[in-house]
């Protein structure tokens, strides 16, 4: 997969959304079947682990890191550093994948639990904003809501002391 952001949300979609949309109380009729056919599934091994979802979000602190990338950028699906105070796309892919609040929170919250709060700050301040610009909706795939968001941000800036005199 040549864009890593489409690899990650791929990732994200079969492994924390199925999950949550399967066993969501939202989902009342044919849950007995929905169920078993993942159950199937995962049993086979090929539904993506957490420990590769972590992995891809991982991935993108490194290629945020590497190339200077703006994570603004990349909720908007490009791979843009700011020169001479402008964004310039280092890498325009095929297909354009823009992250939802929930793509963000989660990957704010990797870094939040490898206690990188530099990064989680920025990855939780764009799940923030995207989580507010939705008016509150929360979808029973979504692994997080705007208050988790608040709450990880709110303790990753005390950690990285942009309050301290």
């Amino acid at each position: 997969m040549a864009n890593p952001l489409v690899a990650f949300t791929l990732i994200k979609r079969l492994q924390s959304e199925w999950l949550n949309l399967i066993y969501s109380d939202e989902a009342q009729e044919n849950t007995q079947a929905f169920r078993s056919g993942y159950e199937e599934v995962e049993k086979e091994g090929s539904l993506p682990k957490l420990e590769d979802l972590q992995g891809a979000a991982k991935g993108l602190m490194r290629l945020q890191d590497v190339y200077a990338l703006q994570v603004g950028g990349l909720v908007r699906g490009h791979f843009q550093r700011i020169t001479d105070g402008k964004p310039i796309d280092i890498y325009s892919p095929t297909v354009s994948v823009p992250l939802s609040g929930d793509d963000c929170f989660l990957v704010g919250k990797v870094a939040y639990e490898l206690e990188d709060y530099y990064h989680s700050v920025q990855w939780l301040e764009e799940s923030v904003r995207l989580f507010r610009g939705a008016g509150g909706e929360w979808s029973p795939e979504n692994e997080g809501t705007l208050e988790d968001a608040l709450d990880h941000l709110a303790f990753s800036h005390f950690k990285v002391c942009l309050f301290c005199t």
